[in-house]
């Protein structure tokens, strides 16, 4: 059997390649991953979907025109063969996610209250108890479980995986799923280095504490903030890149942040329940002053419970 795998480049997306590759093992599979700014371009490279048998499509929050040109894509190839779409993001419209299932037979599940990972393994249930242990850590960390006495070491893999992203499916495929003696000395030097760093940062003004917002102009060890912050808003910065995301406090003020950002004109915004993400063609300090005063009316809000 000949398999397609197009997954995000993260933790969790390569958690839905560990899944696929233990349940059709001996197979031919063809690993992808992107990032979701160039989604479209990484459809249109695919030669022909044709060619594969199955092809599935993991934890990759298509855009209305991602979803577009997925469609055109498989009429273009005229595919007859198997497609499954699995998420756990949000959709303002899918229109064309609905015409790949109803013109393609396309299977699509999407949940918000698991990760990828654990939406791909419930599915296919492979059957290994090493990779379902590996898998609980990823979606602990994906979906934000800071209240699983198993969060600090979930952090701790998500930092192991990006000090070398690209062979850590194969070095956990090679170690049955298990995490060697040499990865967990590493996990435990992470740790000792963590504190240290957050306080230089802090220092150095790379981290700003604002009332009850947390404004990070970095991403190093950012997962972490929460055990050392405690409950707070936080705010990342890519000024390089013109790119934000949001870890909120409660679901309930996700709607009204949507809402106030939205008026800013981002390219784009999206996420889960807790944590959002977007672009903006220029991350001006105004936009920023403004971001960051959402958050603190935000939080003065009463929460219902």
């Amino acid at each position: 059997m000949k398999i397609l795998s197009l997954s995000h480049a993260d933790l969790d997306g390569i958690g839905c390649q560990l899944a696929i590759y233990e349940k059709f093992k001996g197979s031919e599979i063809n690993f992808l991953n992107f990032s979701y700014g160039n989604i479209k371009n990484k459809i249109r490279a695919v030669e022909n979907f044709n060619y594969y048998d199955l092809v599935f499509i993991t934890d990759l929050n298509f855009s209305d025109t991602d979803q577009e040109i997925l469609y055109e894509k498989l009429v273009q190839d005229t595919f007859t063969n198997k497609i499954v779409y699995l998420d756990h993001h949000e959709y303002s419209d899918t229109t064309y996610l609905d015409k790949c299932q109803n013109e393609f037979g396309m299977k699509v599940l999407v949940d918000q209250t698991k990760s990828a990972t654990k939406i791909t393994l419930d599915t296919l249930k492979p059957e290994n108890e090493n990779l379902s242990n590996l898998c609980k850590f990823i979606d602990i960390y994906d979906i934000w479980q800071d209240d699983k006495p198993e969060f600090p070491t979930a952090n701790l893999l998500n930092d192991l995986f990006w000090e070398d992203p690209w062979t850590f499916r194969d070095r956990m495929i090679q170690q049955n799923y298990k995490l060697s003696d040499t990865n967990k000395q590493r996990m435990i030097a992470i740790k000792g280095e963590i504190k240290s760093v957050i306080d230089s940062n802090l220092e150095k003004g790379v981290i700003k504490l604002i009332d009850t917002v947390l404004l990070s102009f970095t991403y190093e060890y950012s997962s972490h903030y929460s055990e050392y912050f405690g409950k707070m808003i936080y705010l990342f910065v890519d000024q390089k890149n013109n790119k934000v995301s949001f870890r909120l406090t409660h679901e309930d003020q996700r709607e009204q942040l949507m809402t106030e950002v939205q008026k800013l004109n981002p390219i784009t915004l999206g996420g889960h329940k807790t944590a959002l993400g977007g672009n903006f063609k220029d991350l001006s300090p105004d936009i920023l002053k403004r971001l960051v005063e959402i958050l603190l009316d935000l939080d003065k809000q009463e929460i219902p419970f």
